[in-house]
This record gives C-alpha cells, structure tokens and sequence, in this order.
C-alpha cells in the first residue's frame, strides 16, 4: 500500500487526499525530525515515541463508481513504513509500547525467560539506539529506492523485511525458529535469481569423496552418467542457488570497512561452506524439528559472527543477520527503477480478496462458447441443483446454452462431450416440457454410448434425476475412486460435497443389495468421515451402517435449513423444474408398464426410461 500511495500507478491526476497521522515507538533516540520522500517520522520528545505523518491518495475511479472508494490501507502504509525504518535505520519499531519495551529488555523477566534478543544482535534490541553519521540521508535513499522498485520486486522486498523482521521477534522465545526464519527469507528471495545449475563439486564432499572411490572401479563414462543423474537432485539444486544468491550479494566492502571489530568475523573463503551448514540446518530444524547446535546459544561466541566445530565453519546469528541485511541491500540497489508502471493497484488494495461467483450469475452464459468450458459449465450447473436440492430456487435459462452445445457437440473431444451431454441431458430432464429443447431425446440418442457410460458425470446425473445406478457396484465404486483422486484437476468434474456424500451413500447402497455387507460397512464408514461438520449427515450414516439399511440421502436435504430463493439470473424468464420426486416415482411405474408390453426384454432398459420421461 505504501507504494500505491506514491502515484506512480495512477492514470490520471484526479486524486482523493487525505493527511494520515500514526503513532509508532522505537528504541531510537533522536530529536531531529526524519523526512523521507512518502512519510516523515517526527520524533515527540526523547521518549522513542513518534508521529509518522503521510498523504494517503487514491486515484478518483471514473464513470459510474467515481468516488465510491474514497480512503484504504492507513494500517497497511504506517506497518510497511516502519518496516523500512527498521532495517533503514537498524533500530526496533512497533505501533505497540509494550512490543518495543519486550523486545528491548536487559534483564530477564523470569526464570522462564531465556532469551534476550539484544545479546544475539548488535543494535537492533539495544536499550538506546542512536542515529550514525550520514544515517539520515542513507535512509531517506534507501526508502526511495524501494518506492521506485517495480511493484513485483517492490512486494518481494516487503515480504523479505516483514521475515526478518518477525525473526527477530522470534528470539525472544525460539533462537533455532529465529535462525530458519532468516535462512528461508534469504533463499525465498533467492528464487528470484535464473535457475542454478550445481556442478559435482557442489555435492557433498564426505559423500563426493566415497563416491570418487568407487568411481575409480567403474568405466569412466558410467561415472559421469551417474554424476549427472546426482546432480538433477532438486534438494542440492535448491542449496546451490541459495549458497550462489548470497554470495554474488554480498560486496567486498561486506568483508572490508563494514566489518565490525572481533575475534572471528565473516571469512569469505569459509563463507560458502558456512552458508551450506546453515542451510542444512534450517532444513533439519524445518523437516525434522532438530535444534540447532548449541554453541549458536552460548553466550561466549555472541560476539563473534563465526565459529568453527569439528573442522566445519558456522555462522553466529549476528553474523547471519549482517548478511541478511546486506543481501537485501544489495538486491534492491541493483533493481530497476521506475517512475510509472502499469499495474492493476486496486486488485491490491488491503482487504480485497477474490471469490469464485456464484454459478447462477454466469452458468447460463453462452458467448464465445468453447468446448472447453464445458466442464465448469457442469459443475456450476451442479452445485445449483445442489442448491435446489436444499431450497426452493429457480433454475437459469439454459436453453440457448443447450443450443450451443448441439452445435458444438460433434467437434468437441470425449471428455468435453461428457461433460455437455451430462449438463444437456439433467437440464432437459428437469424443466417442464416447454422449457426443453426440441428433440433433446434425438441428441441424447445420437451419442447413446457416452450417456450409458458409467462415468463421473454421469453417475451425477443419475444421482440427481433419483434414478438408480444402472452399472454393477464396483464398476460405480472403481468410476468415483477414479473421480476422486483427479477431481482437483481443474478440466476435470468436480462434484459438489453433497452430492458426493450421496453417490457414496447410493454405492454402499448397491453393495448391501449385492449381498455384500462388508462393502458397504467401508463405504458409509468412510462417507461417514467425509461428512465432517455435518453432525446430522453423519448420525444418519452412522445409524445406516450399524442396522445395514440403505441411507434415504434425500431426506437429510429436505432437512436442511431453507435459505431465501434468490432470483436464478437476468438471462430471461427461467422454465419451472418439474416435482423431481413424483417425477422418478410416475416414470418408474410408466417405465415398467412400457417394459411388460415390450415382453420384459432382458436388454435396452434405458428405451423405455427414456420414452416414459418423454411421455410423461
């Protein structure tokens, strides 16, 4: 937000302004007021207490929501603000008293207490922090260099600071947190770097040297084939970028006059192997909760910014945080500069987030159709009837959009026809007969092999229209474990909760009239667990599977709280949905007459389904 309110992503100069005021304390000790190119920090007294004051603008919005957003992010600017006074001015910042006076103790509070964050790092924590020569006019460039960054390395330069910053909050309770913070900042922002390509002698050196060894037994090409495969290893790749990132950050002024006075400082030739231990420690501390080594918490080494253990090189926290500090540094001033950029700024504004729409606004839409679409078309159409299923709603138009899909269906790919030939077949069996389309049943006919299929969408279909499940159980079981395991794919079906809960129920169902009662204890005990938060779903699955009686899924839908019908679109007049219960129970009784006349054919069942819905 802070670089927002510079302008420099504003079209026009229309603007709304308003003065910001904000408070923050500090562990610095200044009277002289700090003005920057965004914001000025004035100091109140010698207290640590300051005044941040800024100009919060917005560009005007034109035609019909001028002016409807007038003011945003006053918490945004002032946090991120203080961030680069933080690390501008190396002194500890908060809107909280109480958070600088925490963070800046001398003296352990309690037994409990045994971390002082000011014994780890210079500076940062101490009790009075005073200004440096020239610190001012280091500070307000280092600000304006950030503002003028472009807006993706601008966020990453944020993200970066805020990491470091909450590292170091993080001492005053867990010193091996603290220390991976810090690494996984650095090589975060090392994934801005091109790809690094590791070499054989980046690998291992105990495990290089056994390896070389047993080279020397084997033909020399075999070993380099066997080298190569090693090196593809994402894990080593990863180290090497981070290892590479920070070195090629770091100036020789980093090992010359800005190195402080003491025993052990950083040494660029141990640096690299340093960097590798802790990288490997972080690691360790992330993946598999192993502490650091203890000489990082042992207060005789605090003053020195290395130390070697068992012949390996280890960097102290105070030395880790100079490089932190120094590869920022030395990434922003090596960033592009900009004064305007085109770029979406109101998409990323503080508390704008974005949401999937609701299926009824766009499910009937049929503008620049592709077969492509069809499969978010269907789920959209799903999660409505869902919708219906728990309260009454109208059902969108879809008939314009049915007319597309006849035309579009020959062209389309096997998984594209399923999908519209799902959504084609549910609409036009669930609106009266003036809302259907002309000779659905013909289209239907027409690709008679994909509607029979036992496929996801179509086990959805049947799920809906209340029919039973024509294929065996463990064809429908073997079709929804396939459905489950690529549902997430976004070009695949994806099933509303629900209905999946249902479809699971109606398995279960098929394998107690299969005689098969251990299948479907499996199926409702796991549909059981998927129900999860839906205390009613579950107490009903529950009591299905210790009696072994099939689950009537449709009346825990009827008992759901009912929800206001809100009007399906704006598309055209929606047709009325038929009364789907008492549709399934005249379409099974026509359905069985029309199969007696036919002499009970032990073949075609779905002929005289179709013909009894087509009647009725």
């Amino acid at each position: 937000m802070l670089q927002i309110i510079t302008g420099k992503f504003f079209k026009s100069k229309d603007l709304i302004m308003h003065e910001g005021l904000g408070i923050a304390y500090s562990n610095l000790r200044t009277y002289q007021p700090i003005k920057t190119c965004i914001a000025s920090l004035e100091p109140a007294g010698y207290s640590g207490s300051y005044v941040i004051k800024y100009i919060n603008q917005i560009e005007k919005e034109s035609g019909e929501r001028q002016a409807k957003l007038v003011r945003a992010g006053d918490t945004e600017i002032i946090d991120q603000f203080l961030l680069l006074c933080m690390f501008g001015l190396r002194a500890f910042f908060a809107v909280d008293r109480a958070q600088v006076a925490t963070n800046c103790r001398i003296e352990r509070h309690h037994d409990g207490d045994r971390s002082l964050p000011g014994k780890f790092v210079p500076r940062f924590f101490d009790p009075d922090v005073l200004l440096l020569p020239n610190q001012i006019e280091t500070f307000q460039a280092f600000i304006s260099k950030v503002l003028s960054l472009r807006r993706a390395p601008y966020e990453l330069t944020i993200r970066y600071l805020a990491a470091l910053r909450d590292a170091l909050e993080a001492l005053n309770y867990n010193v091996d947190l603290a220390y991976s913070m810090i690494v996984y900042a650095m090589e975060a922002l090392s994934q801005s770097a091109v790809p690094f390509e590791p070499a054989w002698g980046d690998y291992d050196p105990k495990s290089r040297g056994l390896l070389e060894h047993s080279f020397q037994r084997i033909d020399a090409s075999i070993a380099d084939e066997i080298k190569a495969s090693l090196l593809q290893s994402s894990h080593l790749r990863l180290q090497q970028r981070f290892v590479s990132f920070v070195i090629s950050h770091l100036s020789d002024s980093f090992f010359g006059v800005e190195a402080p006075p003491m025993a052990m400082g950083l040494r660029p030739s141990a640096l690299p192997r340093a960097l590798k231990n802790a990288y490997r420690m972080r690691s360790n501390f992330a993946h598999s909760l192993k502490n650091l080594l203890d000489q990082i918490r042992t207060p005789i080494l605090f003053d020195s910014e290395m130390f070697f253990w068992e012949g390996e090189p280890y960097i102290m926290l105070r030395g880790l945080l100079r490089i932190a500090e120094e590869v920022i540094r030395v990434y922003v001033n090596r960033q592009e500069s900009v004064d305007h950029e085109d770029f979406a700024w109101r998409s990323n504004l503080p508390g704008v987030i974005t949401l999937e729409m609701a299926p009824m606004h766009w499910v009937w839409r049929h503008e620049g159709l592709i077969p492509e679409h069809a499969h978010p078309k269907l789920r959209g159409l799903l999660e409505h009837f869902e919708q219906i299923m728990q309260s009454p709603d109208a059902l969108p138009d879809l008939r314009e959009l049915m007319a597309k899909y006849e035309v579009i269906l020959p062209q389309s790919v096997l998984r594209s026809k399923r999908a519209m030939l799902a959504a084609y077949w549910l609409y036009n069996a669930s609106v009266v007969p003036a809302g259907q389309r002309p000779g659905y049943e013909k289209v239907l006919d027409t690709y008679r092999s994909i509607v029979q299929e036992c496929s996801p969408e179509n086990l959805a279909v049947y799920l809906i229209l209340h029919r039973s499940l024509p294929w065996p159980a463990d064809d429908s079981a073997a079709t929804f474990r396939t459905y489950q395991a690529e549902r997430f794919n976004p070009r695949n079906v994806r099933i509303p909760r629900l209905m999946e809960l249902s479809l699971m129920a109606e398995i279960a169902k098929m394998y107690l009239n299969a005689d098969r009662p251990e299948q479907f204890e499996v199926w409702m005990k796991e549909a059981s667990m998927e129900a999860s938060g839906l205390p009613d779903w579950q107490n009903a699955m529950d009591n299905c599977r210790r009696n072994r009686i099939p689950l009537d899924w449709l009346s825990l839908f009827d008992k759901r709280p009912k929800s206001v019908a809100s009007p399906a679109t704006a598309n055209s007049e929606s047709p009325p949905l038929v009364n789907r219960r008492d549709l399934h129970d005249a379409t099974e009784r026509r359905a069985y007459e029309l199969w007696e006349r036919r002499g009970r054919p032990t073949a075609d069942d779905q002929r005289d389904w179709y013909e009894a819905e087509r009647r009725l």
